[in-house]
């Protein structure tokens, strides 16, 4: 499952979502329908959870850039307190990490998810080798948009059977996804784009749009 695989798979379900979120959007343009936001925010859900599924830095990429971070922020803290302020070594010290701790963790955190997503992306993007995507003939756009879902689901769906592989009970897949953040992202994914699928079919059948 690991190596190229993975990236190009998720590259043509990432491609499918990238689609459908377009023709979503031009399909329910001026319509304030909730379950047409609701099939909109899905839809952004899925996209965000394939890019977290590329695995974007690395377990062990993201640790030493932490660990980075943070040993240059608790440098810079004890210098500005000890040079700067004139504390002795010791109360510089002894101030510095809970500054770095309380005061920084959460910039950094959310930094480093900044970098992990803008990977993610990258590495979708470098992975694209999908064929272009060609609706059924005679489908209009609503029936595009639920055709292009399903295909990703079927992408998603292909995905998470390799990576489970070897785990065919649904408790031992449950067990797996909470100790695989990549199995977790892809589950999570598969679960967007259901209830985006789900949405989008209540917003069409809906009697407003009927009689639209």
């Amino acid at each position: 499952m690991e190596g190229h695989r993975l990236p190009s798979r998720l590259a043509r379900a990432g491609h499918l979502l990238e689609t459908a979120e377009a023709r979503l959007a031009v399909l329910t343009a001026g319509s304030d329908h909730p379950r047409a936001a609701e099939a909109r925010d899905w839809l952004r859900g899925a996209r965000y959870q394939v890019v977290r599924a590329t695995g974007g830095l690395g377990r062990g990429a993201r640790s030493a850039l932490s660990v980075l971070l943070m040993g240059g922020a608790i440098w810079a803290v004890s210098t500005l307190l000890g040079e700067v302020a004139g504390l002795p070594g010791g109360w510089a010290a002894t101030i510095t990490l809970p500054v770095v701790l309380f005061g920084l963790a959460f910039p950094f955190f959310r930094l480093l998810n900044a970098v992990d997503r803008r990977v993610g992306r990258r590495r979708l993007a470098r992975s694209r080798s999908a064929p272009a995507v060609t609706p059924p003939p005679g489908v209009g756009a609503a029936g595009e948009t639920l055709a292009l879902l399903r295909l990703a689901r079927g992408e998603l769906t292909a995905l998470m059977r390799e990576r489970s592989a070897g785990r065919p009970t649904a408790a031992a897949f449950d067990r797996l996804r909470w100790r695989d953040a990549r199995l977790a992202a892809l589950s999570a994914a598969d679960r967007d784009v259901c209830v985006a699928i789900l949405a989008l079919e209540i917003w069409l059948s809906a009697p407003e749009r009927a009689a639209g």
